[in-house]
């Protein structure tokens, strides 16, 4: 039976790669040293990193660097995070769930990705290493999960914004339970993720996208902010991201996650909620 990946976040197996790039090899002492780890953890990061095919066993129970590690810390120096989806591919457990994700024809939560990962014979996975799986490919950017109802989707790049989509998605969450009352304004989050959801689009493309619609539609689309406690901040689920920062000649990751939805920019402002006048858009 081939290993599965146990459950350790992409910010532990980046930082012992960026060590492995600084010292000829590495143990679990170097790893308890310098992440602030117990033995067991160290081993488990170690064992997780090799699995990625990052590092290769040593003399006397160290790891090295391997070509493949040095690729990634390439990459992670070019911040090209779909250079290290690309190069994860060759990890089966990962391809796996990636392939499961995007190979479906409608976002699935993680619950029906285990049941369908199984049936097809996948059966290395469980609820934790699918859980830190479903972590880094959110976090590499080329999946998304909504922040509403946490079902995971695939995005690409350079997805269109079809004006009869966005007009379709907004009357549709315009809707109130009395046919004949709609609401003044819609959420810009909640269309940001239906929209989101419906194409396969990352959020900060939908929100460049949207932000020329508006541009191009003044007097059509009306947009409002909010005050700081609003509503439209809130979700059940945070957005995901890795970041990477310059520190005394060296990288350091960092794990954020939001926990209040973001607002659309548009001319150095921020707004929540939008309003459309009309049955149709320009451009």
């Amino acid at each position: 039976m081939r290993r599965s990946v146990q459950p350790v976040t992409i910010g532990r197996v980046v930082e012992t790669v960026l060590l492995a790039h600084k010292l000829p090899a590495i143990g679990t002492g170097d790893l308890i040293a310098e992440l602030a780890v117990r033995p067991r953890r160290s081993l488990e990061i170690l064992r997780m990193t090799e699995a990625f095919g990052f590092v290769s066993p040593a003399l006397e129970g160290r790891f090295s660097l391997t070509p493949t590690g040095k690729r990634f810390v390439n990459l992670l120096r070019q911040r090209n995070f779909l250079g290290i989806h690309e190069l994860m591919m060759s990890t089966p457990q990962y391809r796996d769930l990636y392939l499961a994700i995007s190979g479906g024809s409608s976002p699935r939560s993680r619950e029906e990705l285990l049941v369908e990962l199984r049936r097809a014979g996948h059966v290395a996975f469980n609820t934790a290493n699918l859980d830190v799986l479903c972590d880094w490919l959110e976090r590499l950017g080329v999946i998304q999960r909504d922040v509403f109802d946490g079902r995971l989707y695939a995005v690409r790049g350079q997805v269109e914004l079809p004006s009869s989509v966005l007009l379709a998605v907004y009357q549709k969450l315009n809707h109130t339970e009395n046919p004949l009352i709609r609401r003044t304004y819609v959420e810009i989050p909640r269309l940001r993720e239906a929209v989101c959801r419906q194409l396969g689009m990352k959020r900060a493309d939908f929100d460049r996208a949207f932000a020329a619609v508006v541009k191009r539609n003044i007097g059509r689309v009306e947009l409002s902010g909010a005050p700081l406690d609003t509503q439209a901040k809130k979700a059940r689920r945070r957005v995901k991201e890795l970041q990477l920062f310059e520190e005394t000649h060296s990288l350091r990751p960092l794990l954020s996650s939001n926990p209040e939805l973001s607002g659309l920019q548009v001319n150095g402002r921020t707004y929540f909620y939008v309003a459309v006048h009309g049955s149709e858009f320009v451009g």
